[in-house]
């Protein structure tokens, strides 16, 4: 069974990791050692401005919710009931008791930790209705019941029943429940969209009930899903064309590199940012994937290009001419574009001779 890494030690390996990965970044694609990268922002996923290489907290916690995907469907096995016989059965029926007291270590204090998390993310399929709770979980709409009526749930007196034990096995439906006092008007017509919404619903009485995991297209729990979405729970997007650099077919240490150039907020005229250039929809290579590919690439290698002439005119006292500059331009986004699957076939000076040609249909 996994364990909670402690706090020293997830600290210590941070360290060790950030040392060594911003040094090496900074050597690798020849920026100055000036720029300041924050590691929190490196570990961050690709599509809210990060790296992508990942918080190792997130991984330990990503893999304790592994347990808690497993614990309602592994009744049988002797872990299970070790587990249930030492901290009891959850108020969802499905889980073990999360709120453990003990002051001692142990693995599923560890884990319960893990389950607020947890529990926003899974999604319930319908099937006889008798594990599901009608209110509390997630099975219809994107809220619980109890979230989309409040009014209702706080006078009800039993929060916890289940949906066939308010709906009854078949339609019609018997609704069975019991209010603390009256209702209002309000409530009433909360009752009445209530019943209206759930018009469409049939159980099936031959069918469990099942937990569903929505970050998978399989519907099972995988730790990679469950780490990219705590790790995407960290921080919002950022104003960078994630998808344009990174599904571009140019080395990752370009992309890296463009990457970093943004991050460090570098100006650029015109237009103004590397945001708002990569923004940029030309319509000159037509929209077809070969046009797509080739102007991510022409962009990247812009300015690339521009940040090796850069260097070279104050570190090294060279200035070469703006023909030269084209020329690299052209066969560096040529040759990437070249080595990509969308041009395979095309001669590399196919490419070169004449972009446009090339990248229409």
């Amino acid at each position: 069974m996994s364990f909670h890494v402690d706090t020293g030690t997830f600290d210590e390996i941070e360290g060790s990791r950030c040392l060594f990965w911003l040094g090496l970044l900074l050597v690798w694609i020849e920026m100055p050692h000036t720029i300041k990268m924050r590691w929190d922002v490196v570990c961050k996923p690709k599509t809210i401005w990060g790296l992508g290489l990942g918080n190792i907290s997130w991984r330990n916690l990503a893999l304790l919710g592994k347990w808690l995907w497993r614990y309602p469907r592994e009744g049988s096995t002797l872990w299970h009931q070790v587990i249930l016989s030492i901290y009891g059965s959850h108020s969802n029926g499905w889980d073990a008791n999360t709120l453990v007291r003990w002051s001692h270590r142990c693995p599923w204090k560890a884990i319960a930790q893990v389950f607020k998390g947890f529990f926003l993310i899974t999604l319930y399929v319908v099937g006889n209705g008798e594990r599901i709770r009608f209110w509390e979980d997630l099975w219809w709409g994107d809220q619980p019941l109890g979230t989309q009526y409040p009014r209702l749930f706080r006078v009800v007196v039993d929060k916890n029943i289940s949906i066939s034990s308010v709906l009854g096995p078949s339609r019609p439906f018997s609704w069975n429940l019991n209010f603390r006092r009256n209702l209002s008007d309000s409530e009433i017509e909360d009752l009445e969209g209530l019943m209206r919404s759930l018009d469409d619903l049939y159980l099936s009485p031959s069918v469990p009930d099942a937990r569903f995991w929505p970050l998978s297209s399989s519907g099972l729990f995988s730790v990679k899903s469950f780490f990219l979405a705590l790790s995407q729970s960290s921080g919002s997007p950022q104003n960078f064309p994630s998808k344009f650099v990174w599904n571009s077919q140019v080395p990752f240490k370009v992309k890296s590199f463009v990457w970093l150039f943004q991050l460090a907020k570098m100006d650029w005229v015109p237009p103004r940012s590397i945001y708002d250039m990569m923004s940029i929809k030309f319509k000159g290579f037509s929209n077809s994937k070969r046009g797509i590919v080739l102007w991510q690439d022409a962009s990247i290698t812009l300015i690339r290009v521009v940040w090796w002439e850069r260097n070279a005119r104050i570190l090294e006292d060279k200035v070469r001419n703006s023909e030269f500059l084209w020329d690299s331009i052209v066969f560096l986004a040529s040759l990437w574009a070249f080595c990509s699957k969308t041009f395979k076939g095309i001669p590399l000076n196919v490419i070169q001779l004449d972009w446009i040609a090339v990248c229409t249909p």
